[in-house]
């Protein structure tokens, strides 16, 4: 970028650098030395103006009741108490429908480099089980809000489906357009009350507004809490569920030590980290947490209900010593990753962030038949069980070995084994987490954030 502006710089035409203004920690190092660089950048009008614009939330910065920095409320039912009052969404900006032409470079900029050229890495074929075939860009994104809240009108149905897996209608599945900036939250809140104003205003289209609120929640979190989201204690320091239950010493561990000095505070074993792999790919043995990590792996996407379980499932029933580690496997491998919704949701599950009852564990038995009764989703990703009745799939670990076999399957061989205690996935029980966070059942239409939003308004 500094080559292109010094190329352009001239006595008559000084020129400005347009970019959006990011809250986490490395984006604001980027941009400090973007700074520094144009700052060299000698020439008669003076050197390049950086220009920042405060963008990707739905509520603008400016139009908060709170300085984000000192005042954002550390629970997210108070900020969504007040910012519903308090704050507005404004329209959207029409769009610019012609640009100027681009000035001649004096910069050879090369060619575009290729994925391949970029990393060793081998990138899977896209998966034809993926929920939906993801394409970059803004039209991409407008054809999807076009798709799935007007033709389909799937938006009625919402708060119903959202917390589904495995089909491209249950949830908008817009969170990587919206990470990537191919389309802003504003336009999401601007489709939503249109519809509202023209078929229905319920407790659906609330819920996908109550979305984004979340979503933004998270990124005032980090402005106010920077580097502290990404340490060991998190920003409510206080240590997570896996190293409540372990205690530990001060070894060094494998990764993580050179940015956070309190990380070794539990080291992860052998043990731990052959779980960690295991739980990577999918290997753990319990079935609806095996499909959502396989389809993670497999297409870079998850729903948000499932991303929840295998992050208690980690934390809680692996008793991984450090939540870092899940929200940094997330990291490498989301097409939807966003940093704040990222970390602050793990630090959340672990205990050690905005939730006031210290950590969710999720039962995963119970959390698969309500999500995932028909087992449909599970044989999807986990096809050596497609044999095993519905009723049994979420708990094959009831059934014996020669039981299982007539259906085909034979732990240790083509499935693996559970690897946590699965005496505690006994359906139906709702146990508390050693932190003091009760189990959170959905099926109250209670969110974790908020109360009951059933009642809504219909307009003809």
């Amino acid at each position: 970028i500094p080559e292109i502006a010094r190329s352009l710089q001239s006595e008559n035409s000084p020129v400005t650098v347009m970019a959006s203004k990011e809250a986490a920690f490395e984006e604001r190092r980027v941009e400090n030395r973007l700074r520094k660089n144009l700052l060299g950048i000698e020439g008669p009008s003076g050197p390049p103006e950086l220009k920042l614009a405060w963008e990707g939330t739905m509520h603008h910065l400016r139009d908060l009741p709170f300085n984000p920095q000192i005042g954002t409320p550390p629970v997210f039912t108070q900020y969504r108490k007040i910012i519903e009052v308090s704050s507005s969404v404004r329209p959207e900006l029409p769009s610019v429908t012609q640009l100027k032409p681009l000035p001649p470079v004096e910069v050879d900029t090369g060619r575009m480099p290729t994925l391949d050229s970029l990393t060793d890495e081998v990138y899977p074929q896209e998966d034809e089980r993926s929920v939906l075939k993801f394409k970059g860009g803004e039209d991409a994104a407008l054809e999807r809000i076009d798709t799935w809240i007007w033709k389909q009108d799937l938006l009625r149905k919402y708060k119903e489906t959202r917390n589904g897996s495995g089909t491209a209608e249950f949830s908008s599945k817009l969170s990587p357009w919206l990470a990537l900036g191919c389309i802003s939250p504003r336009r999401v809140h601007a489709n939503v009350k249109k519809y509202e104003e023209e078929r229905v205003a319920d407790e659906n289209t609330y819920w996908l507004i109550f979305e984004l609120i979340t979503r933004d929640f998270f990124r005032w979190m980090m402005v106010k809490e920077d580097t502290r989201l990404f340490s060991w204690k998190g920003y409510s320091q206080r240590a997570n569920q896996g190293q409540r239950q372990r205690g530990g010493s001060s070894a060094g561990t494998s990764w993580g030590a050179a940015r956070d000095l309190d990380f070794a505070k539990v080291p992860a074993s052998d043990e731990d980290m052959q779980n960690l792999a295991k739980w990577i790919k999918g290997q753990t043995g319990v079935p609806f947490v095996d499909a959502g990590m396989r389809e993670l792996r497999a297409t870079g996407f998850m729903s948000n209900r499932l991303r929840q379980n295998v992050a208690s499932f980690l934390i809680h029933d692996l008793a991984f010593p450090d939540w870092r580690a899940g929200a940094e496997y997330f990291e490498s491998a989301l097409i939807d990753h966003e940093v704040a919704a990222n970390y602050g949701n793990w630090a959340y599950i672990a205990g050690v962030g905005s939730d006031p009852r210290g950590g969710r564990r999720f039962n995963m038995v119970l959390q698969a038949q309500t999500y995932d009764g028909d087992a449909a989703f599970t044989k999807l990703w986990c096809p050596e069980l497609k044999q095993i009745p519905a009723g049994n799939c979420h708990q094959i670990f009831k059934m014996d070995d020669s039981e299982l076999e007539e259906y085909g399957v034979r732990l240790g061989i083509n499935y693996p084994r559970p690897i946590a205690k699965v005496k505690d996935f006994k359906y139906g029980k709702t146990d508390a987490s050693p932190g003091g966070g009760k189990q959170f059942d959905s099926r109250n239409n209670r969110g974790p954030h908020g109360k009951n939003r059933d009642k809504g308004r219909k307009r003809r």
